[in-house]
């Protein structure tokens, strides 16, 4: 009989390689061995899909986790070209969304097993509302750029947004485990 293949253990590396591309980006480090591991990753995860034909949840529900990450993976790329740039502002924004990257790969590593269900539904909550409160943060200072009080406000908005990106797509993961979570 074939063993069947473990999709958390695959989400949960593919959040390691965002995390990590995260991290080369605030350490001013070439993010593209971090990019090649992930898409590599991705590519197996879907082949696997492919050819798999029971999943321990819902094949969409591992498209929706897996489409995720690769737009955090996407978001992070854009904001590697202008890490350079980094002001002050940007760099609190920054290690902000880094705390947030590491409660996804927690959040994703917990998915395995099924236990402690309550406990990470409130990290879930949690995490999707130091997310939104991170957001909030960012639409200020995309305001901020568009009306002209930053310097520089054309390339403080491209980081702006792309960072407002970032964590739009981690509210949609964090949404989409605490859903995978309430139905199973």
């Amino acid at each position: 009989m074939k063993k069947s293949y473990n999709y958390f253990k695959m989400l949960n590396d593919l959040s390691n390689d965002v995390s990590k591309a995260f991290s080369d980006v605030l350490n001013n480090r070439n993010i593209e061995f971090s990019r090649m591991t992930f898409f590599s990753l991705k590519k197996e995860l879907n082949y696997q899909l492919c050819n798999e034909f029971i999943t321990p949840i819902s094949r969409d529900d591992i498209y929706v986790i897996a489409d995720c990450l690769t737009e955090q993976m996407h978001c992070i790329r854009v904001i590697s070209e202008f890490s350079s740039l980094f002001w002050y502002d940007v760099r609190k924004t920054n290690g902000l969304l880094a705390d947030i990257l590491k409660r996804q790969e927690r959040l994703l590593s917990s998915l395995v097993d099924f236990k402690n269900k309550k406990q990470v539904l409130n990290e879930c909550s949690e995490s999707l509302s130091v997310t939104s409160n991170t957001s909030f943060y960012i639409q200020k200072k995309i305001k901020d750029c568009i009306s002209g009080v930053e310097q520089q406000p054309l390339l403080r908005y491209t980081v702006y947004a792309s960072l407002f990106e970032l964590s739009q797509t981690l509210k949609t993961t964090f949404s989409q485990i605490e859903r995978i979570l309430i139905n199973n």
